[in-house]
């Protein structure tokens, strides 16, 4: 993801402590209330003010939706080399579909457009892909494939009399 803060440049930001495994107060610090809850993440952030508190939630955001990316992606490629099984349906929610559903939240564009294709090859009919393809062709400024998806779209709704 573009823009992403690495832990070096969060310390720079930082004012109060950030505490990793194998530092001298790691343990302590990570240590909770209820001796039952046994957690060992991989950063401890000890917020000195406001602006260490947003810079801390900006870094774990950015985090979490890189993780949450990359597991989406692997998901997708993995369904796409699954051959599905002649008597069962469809995917309820395909992998390759929720990937370029989570892309075009995250605002990147061409890469939510590349996923919908991907999903459309697999689904050509599907009403979610195709709506998802023409958002994210918009948003990317790719006009003729958001009208060639606008149009399949719209050929897709009158077929199944919507």
């Amino acid at each position: 993801m573009s823009g992403d803060m690495g832990i070096s440049e969060l310390r720079s930001e930082f004012r109060g402590a950030l505490i990793q495994p194998g530092d001298p107060n790691y343990d302590r610090e990570r240590a909770l209330y209820n001796a039952m809850i046994d957690k060992r993440p991989a950063l401890i952030a000890r917020c000195s003010d406001v602006a260490d508190v947003m810079t801390a939630v900006k870094f774990a955001r950015q985090r979490e939706l890189t993780v949450a990316l990359e597991t989406m992606r692997a998901a997708a490629a993995l369904e796409s080399a699954t051959e599905k099984h002649p008597l069962t349906p469809g995917e309820v929610l395909p992998a390759r579909e929720l990937l370029a559903d989570m892309l075009l939240a995250a605002g990147e564009y061409r890469d939510a457009q590349q996923a919908y294709e991907q999903s459309l090859a697999r689904s050509p009919n599907r009403l979610n892909r195709l709506h998802g393809a023409v958002r994210a062709a918009q948003l990317a400024g790719d006009k003729a494939k958001a009208a060639a998806f606008s149009d399949r779209l719209s050929a897709t709704k009158v077929r199944n009399g919507q």
